[in-house]
């Protein structure tokens, strides 16, 4: 990421940004930008103010999905109390881990229009496909060894308490931490106005002055976590693109 999001919103706010609202959940990339699409498809159709009479019959596994997806952007369109309940006690229902997605971008776009709605002012809502953490954002990032040589117990022990001790001083959270032969592998939970860039690259400088056992280029992204098998095939040259967008629905962006 060339900008940290929080850059990015004092771009758009013109100052230190508040009120922003961070998607916690974990929603793949797919779902949201099918989501926001669905929501731009209804605003330009002047379709999102058509609810049914019974929202919550209409919300039924029953009917097709497509029809259950539609409603769920409405309903987090409406600014009401109720429309939120009904989202809300769809999503402790459902099973289907496609409408669970959807329910769940839904609940939380109602309750920042909600807000917005009540407070009388612009919100900035941040999503991305690893959540976040109340005003944090998670992070998926992997160092490597240089060379590819195998990480000795000492030098594995030396990386994750650089990254501890960093991450506490920039009140963040490591929520995951695991060692490989070649590389370590970290999820974690940072403030939005942290330069996630910066901290990994001073992590791997202090790690080096112990002896240069760390390539200097890291894996980052607020996608989603790799397994393995996509850790080796980036740490082997094969580059996957889809992982290292900025974020899940393009720049940031206040709501109307």
């Amino acid at each position: 990421m060339n900008t940290t999001i929080y850059e990015q919103l004092k771009e758009i706010l013109g100052n230190t940004p508040e009120n922003v609202s961070i998607l916690e959940e974990q929603v793949d990339l797919k779902s949201q930008m099918e989501f926001y699409k669905k929501t731009k498809e209804l605003k330009q159709a002047g379709q999102l103010d058509s609810l049914p009479e019974d929202s919550t019959a209409a919300l039924n596994e029953e009917y097709p999905e497509d029809s259950q997806k539609e409603l769920l952007v409405k309903l987090s369109q409406s600014q009401t109390v109720n429309s939120y309940r009904i989202i809300e006690d769809f999503l402790s229902k459902t099973q289907n881990e496609t409408l669970r997605s959807w329910a769940t971008l839904a609940l939380q776009q109602s309750r920042m229009n909600l807000e917005s709605h009540f407070l009388d002012e612009n919100l900035v809502f941040v999503s991305t496909g690893l959540g976040g953490k109340a005003s944090m954002l998670r992070f998926f990032v992997v160092v490597s060894s240089e060379n590819g040589d195998d990480l000795g117990n000492t030098q594995q022990d030396v990386i994750k308490k650089e990254f501890a001790f960093a991450v506490e001083q920039e009140n963040g959270e490591i929520e995951e931490i695991g060692c490989m032969e070649d590389y370590v592998r970290v999820l974690l939970v940072l403030p939005i106005e942290t330069d996630i860039n910066e901290l990994v690259n001073r992590i791997i400088s202090k790690c080096n002055e112990l002896g240069k056992f760390i390539d200097e280029n890291a894996i980052i992204t607020n996608i989603k976590k790799l397994d393995d098998k996509e850790i080796r095939e980036v740490l082997d040259g094969a580059v996957l693109d889809e992982f290292f967008e900025d974020s899940a629905t393009g720049d940031a962006s206040a709501i109307e």
